[in-house]
């Protein structure tokens, strides 16, 4: 009987401690996505603000070594010139393309001044969500590993009185 009780509360710690660690591992995926957007409006925020008032593109790549999106190569400037600064993916038929609009996606025009380009931060994003998920998992089953030795202990020792 006590082997039944046993196994049974194994499972049920088992159970919730899966639960949670999915629950942890949604809200962490969520978390790193709204991190991420959140910096992307930011740097395209600074680099329109710097496109706008910059006379040359020394000014705009100045203004662009200072973004986050940058560093990760995934902010390009297409100026009105032809010339584009920064780790651009699109080519001039995707940048004439866009330049009606005010704003698609991950571009952003401003007007007589260029096209901003942004592309996805999944890598970016998801590289280091990697790792954190790995961490709960091997935190989760330490965690799990250590309740079932000390609950072996536990019923070894409570055996033991009983008889």
């Amino acid at each position: 009987m006590d082997a039944v009780v046993t196994r049974a509360l194994r499972r049920a710690a088992t159970v919730v401690a899966t639960a949670l660690m999915f629950v942890t591992a949604v809200l962490l995926v969520d978390a790193a996505g709204r991190r991420a957007s959140a910096a992307d409006v930011r740097d395209l925020t600074a680099i329109c603000a710097v496109v706008t008032v910059a006379e040359d593109r020394d000014e705009v790549r100045a203004g662009l070594a200072k973004t986050s999106a940058c560093a990760q190569e995934r902010l390009a400037v297409h100026l009105r010139s032809g010339a584009t600064v920064g780790s651009g993916r699109a080519t001039s038929d995707d940048v004439a393309a866009v330049a009606g609009w005010h704003a698609r996606g991950g571009w952003v025009v401003v007007p007589d001044k260029a096209v901003v380009e942004l592309s996805d931060a999944a890598s970016a994003v998801y590289g280091s969500l990697l790792w954190q998920l790995l961490s709960l998992g091997l935190v989760g089953a330490t965690a799990c590993f250590v309740a079932v030795r000390i609950g072996r202990r536990a019923r070894l020792r409570w055996a033991g009185c009983a008889r």
